[in-house]
């Protein structure tokens, strides 16, 4: 990384970091970035914050971009925070910490004081300081780089069971980020749209094309509608998941403006997306790829390339470059310089084959192109009594792509003999639900019918990146 931030690339005018303050734009050039990244290692490495256990918890800023980005400089371990629950993850991870970074109000000062034993900063109140001992910093040369003992702890999101600690290192990240740039064909002229948390592995690995490619973070305040900062700013790359890519598209229906003008590619992932939804994107002229990958991976491990969109839309794509996929007793296996190398407070018994591939829990098929198809998670599937095996996540996605008002369905069983969808759709009736039940019914074979349906009148608990959590 430290090539990365050298000053002989990284001094110019160019956009760095964007984003809105007070309802007023605010533009980070790369000479005032490279400034503010040269005091911040300098104070820090006065501090001896050098190859220690650091704690990083914030919402989406620039000082969070700083913080994090000079902390891996000085080979520190990070651990980025959820900080919709940060107090929580405090509460677990505080003595394993040397050092703590935290935006004010992110934990409550009762729990920080009574349960820190180590120091800790506010961001804005390391701005100040920075600045105040910047005539001592200024001479702080970025030639000597800890990076290489650097790594990033990040915890799963959840979906499926108790959450797990990621290491990954600096060379897994720079891989993956390589990977999917090479695969979406980035511009010159690279300004990406974070719509995601940056303590999430895709928002780290955003940080990470945004330093690759010189190119410019765009922040949006509010990810459900970046208007805003679209036509403020105008991303070329904009990475999102389903959710947000229905949103987005019922936002430009009625404003063509929404994205600015200057978008080149949108990327989706996370969770399988509805093929009529991607083909009014594309319909209307906008490039949407799926790709594929988990924090494990860093987190791509294939997409999709802009010259197969509609012949392989239904698929996630090959695989990235120096990364392998195979398909071992029907799941999806990895290999690549992206992938990480264990757990760090969970068993890592059988997460590797005997020969070394990753095994990622999902279910999966590869056509004759080398175009990855996901069946669905291991975890979710439903061994029926029958001997069938049914994966839930399948069924979801064609219920809704035979209408496109059924909001949420999770697809579950109580007796592993017949199918229950429980639905939360508050837009239609329950009797066009039913009709649309029987009518999948009708096509399907017979084990994959759904023989209950359950009527929720409240959404389904999503995490931080808006994946539906199913039941434990």
């Amino acid at each position: 990384m430290k090539t990365l931030i050298d000053e002989e690339n990284i001094q110019n005018e160019k956009w760095a970091v964007s984003f809105f303050r007070e309802n007023k734009p605010v533009q980070i050039n790369y000479k005032k970035f490279s400034r503010d990244l040269k005091l911040a290692i300098g104070y820090l490495n006065s501090k001896k914050i050098v190859g220690k256990k650091a704690g990083l918890v914030g919402s989406n800023s620039y000082e969070w971009i700083i913080a994090f980005v000079s902390l891996v400089y000085l080979g520190n371990k990070v651990i980025p925070f959820d900080v919709m629950d940060a107090r929580k993850e405090f509460l677990e991870l505080h003595e394993e910490m040397d050092v703590l970074f935290l935006e004010e109000g992110t934990i409550g000062e009762d729990v920080l004081f009574s349960k820190l034993n180590s120091s800790f900063y506010f961001l804005n109140v390391l701005f100040e300081e920075m600045e105040y001992f910047s005539n001592k910093l200024k001479n702080i040369n970025l030639k000597h780089s800890n990076e290489r003992k650097a790594s990033i702890i990040v915890f799963t999101s959840g979906t499926t069971g108790k959450r797990k600690g990621v290491e990954l290192s600096i060379n897994n990240i720079l891989h993956s980020a390589t990977g999917l740039g090479s695969a979406l064909g980035f511009s010159n002229e690279l300004n990406i749209l974070v719509i995601s948390p940056l303590h999430h592995i895709l928002g780290i690995s955003l940080i990470t094309c945004m330093l690759l490619n010189h190119g410019n973070l765009i922040l949006a305040k509010n990810k459900f509608n970046p208007k805003l900062e679209n036509q403020a700013f105008n991303p070329t790359f904009i990475p999102s998941v389903p959710l947000l890519l229905e949103r987005y598209w019922s936002l430009y229906k009625k404003d063509s403006r929404f994205f600015g003008s200057k978008l080149e590619v949108i990327n989706c992932g996370s969770a399988p997306t509805n093929q009529k939804l991607i083909k009014n994107y594309l319909d209307a002229g906008l490039t949407v790829c799926l790709s594929y990958g988990m924090s494990e991976t860093a987190p791509f491990l294939t997409s999709v390339c802009k010259t197969d969109l509609r012949e392989k839309r239904t698929t996630v794509g090959r695989a990235l470059e120096n990364v392998q996929i195979k398909i071992i007793e029907g799941e999806i296996c990895a290999k690549g310089e992206n992938v990480f190398s264990g757990y760090t407070n969970y068993s890592n018994a059988d997460i590797f084959t005997d020969d070394g591939w990753f095994k990622t829990g999902d279910m999966g098929s590869i056509d004759k192109d080398g175009y990855l198809s996901i069946t669905g998670r291991k975890k979710n599937m439903i061994p029926l009594i029958n001997g069938k095996n049914i994966y839930p996540e399948e069924i979801e996605e064609t219920v809704k792509s035979m209408n496109e008002n059924i909001k949420e369905i999770i697809i579950t069983t109580n007796d592993n003999l017949s199918l229950i969808a429980e639905v939360y759709s508050p837009d239609i009736s329950p009797e066009v639900i039913k009709y649309t039940i029987t009518k999948y019914n009708d096509e399907q074979i017979s084990y994959k019918n759904i023989m209950n349906i359950k009527f929720r009148q409240e959404p389904f608990p999503r995490n931080t990146l808006n994946k539906i959590v199913r039941d434990r």
